[in-house]
């Protein structure tokens, strides 16, 4: 049975090209991010934005995007039933619980598609902000990003994280091999590789105030496994700032980072 935590998935080979595909109805041409549609935002105030792989033409427009119907509905098992999912909204209806595919190497697909419509989810309720956030995403971002957005294999992982979130540490503190470099064919994706055979494709998705904080967050989204092996997984993580401190802060993480 499958729940909506990282998994181990044929290859992160495929994972990655996937990445770059959708399983959606295309979506007229957009810029990589937009502002809602009018009414216009007031003067001084940051709109919310998002990625063009989204396929969102504005927030209005979220719940029509949640029930678009996906190029191919997938069947799914759940407590011994047959599911299709065949969009947004069917598919938040199947990760609430434990699920699993009928198809093995469909489920790639289903998760990478799962994890747009868990960013949607976040827009819905995402509001303007009186000032931008100054991170950007670049190569050198490992030091500034909280250790969720990188690998996590283990058990140990899983404990090396929380102790190093507790401690109010970076990635590029927990694991001093991290290193970065943009990606050859999206430029909108930086890939982090560590010394240890792990890698993590990082991209921002959205920017807003998800939380009700007042200030602006950033959405990423994150695809991370081994070079050369199986495992792989993909998690939205939802960074913000805690005070003046030049770590950002996990304010979610979906799905969750828990020991088996």
């Amino acid at each position: 049975m499958t729940s909506l935590l990282p998994v181990r998935l044929p290859t992160v080979a495929a994972l990655l090209l996937l990445a770059g595909c959708s399983n959606t109805k295309p979506a007229p041409p957009a810029a990589e991010t937009k502002a809602p549609a009018k009414p216009e935002t007031p003067s001084g105030v940051i709109p919310v934005s998002w990625a063009k792989s989204l396929e969102l033409d504005s927030l209005a427009a979220i719940d029509g995007r949640l029930k678009r119907p996906w190029l191919d509905p997938f069947d799914v098992m759940v407590k011994g039933d047959l599911f299709t999912i065949a969009n947004c909204a069917d598919y938040r209806k199947v990760t609430s619980g434990e699920w699993s595919s009928t198809e093995p190497r469909e489920e790639d697909y289903i998760i990478l598609n799962g994890l747009d419509c868990e960013a949607l989810q976040l827009l819905r309720n995402a509001k303007p902000t009186r000032a931008a956030d100054p991170f950007e995403l670049t190569v050198e971002s490992a030091s500034v990003l909280p250790p969720e957005v990188g690998p996590v294999v283990s058990n140990d992982d899983v404990r090396a994280v929380q102790a190093a979130v507790k401690a109010g540490k970076s990635w590029k503190t927990l694991d001093r091999s991290v290193r970065g470099k943009v990606d050859d064919t999206d430029k909108a994706v930086v890939e982090f590789r560590t010394n240890h055979g792990m890698l993590a494709r990082l991209k921002e998705v959205g920017r807003g105030d998800f939380t009700g904080r007042g200030s602006q967050e950033i959405l990423v989204q994150s695809i991370s496994g081994a070079i050369q092996g199986t495992y792989s997984a993909t998690r939205l993580v939802l960074l913000g700032r805690d005070g003046d401190k030049p770590v950002l802060v996990a304010r979610k993480v979906i799905p969750p980072i828990t020991t088996n």
